[in-house]
């Protein structure tokens, strides 16, 4: 999975605003979209692996980490995607805003196929009102390497 493209990050400095408003002001919920850059880990050559969706939103000046993800591959691979989101970091101009996207929401391997586009992606505040300078520089960070599963 590659790190996001300039289309996409162009696209979500263009589109900040979130769609809807969940309860609470430090959460939100919004659709994933095309907008949205794409990243993940293939765990095996056999296909198993987590796609992630995720963009940045501004809502009332302050910036939100949205995020949807999938797991292909059975329940082995679930635990190893559940590891890989919590130990994702979001950076923005290299600097890390926020450790762990763990609430971004886990939607079922049915909407691969469309890239995840239509589900609902989990949103969570970082507290930061950047600029839209630093805005376009946010991305997501998944730990390579070794994974161990915990039983």
């Amino acid at each position: 999975m590659a790190a996001p493209t300039e289309a996409s990050v162009q696209a979500a400095a263009e589109t900040p605003q979130a769609e809807q408003i969940s309860a609470s002001t430090q959460s939100l919920e919004v659709t994933v979209d095309d907008s949205f850059a794409a990243t993940g880990l293939q765990w095996n050559s056999n296909g198993a692996e987590i796609f992630i969706r995720y963009r940045p939103v501004m809502e009332n000046g302050e910036m939100y980490i949205c995020g949807a993800y999938s797991n292909r591959g059975g329940s082995i691979f679930s635990r190893l995607g559940r590891q890989a989101v919590n130990g994702s970091t979001v950076k923005m101009n290299g600097d890390t805003i926020m450790r762990g996207v763990g609430f971004f929401n886990v939607v079922s391997n049915a909407n691969r196929e469309a890239e995840l586009v239509g589900t609902t992606a989990f949103c969570r505040n970082t507290g930061l009102s950047p600029s839209r300078e630093e805005f376009a520089t946010v991305q997501i960070d998944v730990p390579t390497g070794r994974y161990r599963i915990q039983r």
